[in-house]
């Protein structure tokens, strides 16, 4: 997506398959994340990650045409009762719910209209500078952590220490949140490490 962006392109849409974290990961990359649901996927909302349904900006309920179209209906009126309890990602925009059929060539439109809706208001409101803003704070963070565990990784001692703490945290002897801790207390202080047992 950033390639693509750095290319000059000014629409670039990201696809994922199923739902997990790769879903998770994208809507840190990207202005909007749309959720696409198929109508009575996995027996409705109970298909439908919570974690996921709080990143969606718009949700679309897609095939809403033939013997599904009230199938299609009904899951978007229930994505609507389920979103209006959430909070919004951003107290700019809340989130919307269509339906779609590839049989109705006005509602590929109508996606496209919300997008251009929520880019408008989202500008407006400054808010999508600001959900830049902390997207880029994300990456930075993000390359920073797999930096220091690189570099981790090739310090001297380093893995004496994990394997040790390691065998004494699998013999219940302490933590392993207290162990990782131990870690990195021994490489950010060195002092401390004398005292990693206590």
């Amino acid at each position: 997506a950033l390639l693509c962006e750095s290319g000059g392109y000014d629409r670039v849409v990201v696809e994922t398959v199923g739902v997990g974290q790769s879903e998770v990961v994208v809507a840190g990359l990207v202005d909007m994340f749309v959720l696409l649901v198929p109508p009575g996927a996995g027996d409705g909302l109970q298909g439908i990650k919570r974690g996921i349904m709080e990143l969606a900006d718009l949700v679309v309920v897609t095939k809403c045409d033939g013997a599904l179209k009230p199938v299609a209906k009904a899951a978007a009126q229930d994505i609507r009762a389920a979103l209006s309890v959430l909070r919004p990602r951003d107290a700019a925009w809340a989130p919307r719910v269509i339906t779609s059929s590839m049989h109705d060539p006005g509602s590929a439109a109508a996606v496209a209209d919300v997008i251009e809706e929520f880019r408008a208001t989202m500008g407006r409101a400054g808010a999508l500078r600001a959900r830049r803003a902390e997207q880029a704070v994300s990456r930075v963070w993000e390359h920073a952590r797999a930096d220091v565990l690189h570099r981790l990784g090739g310090m001297p001692g380093v893995q004496a220490l994990i394997g040790e703490l390691a065998a004494s945290a699998a013999a219940g002897s302490m933590p392993y949140s207290r162990a990782g801790s131990l870690v990195g207390a021994a490489v950010l202080a060195p002092d401390a490490a004398e005292h990693r047992a206590a």
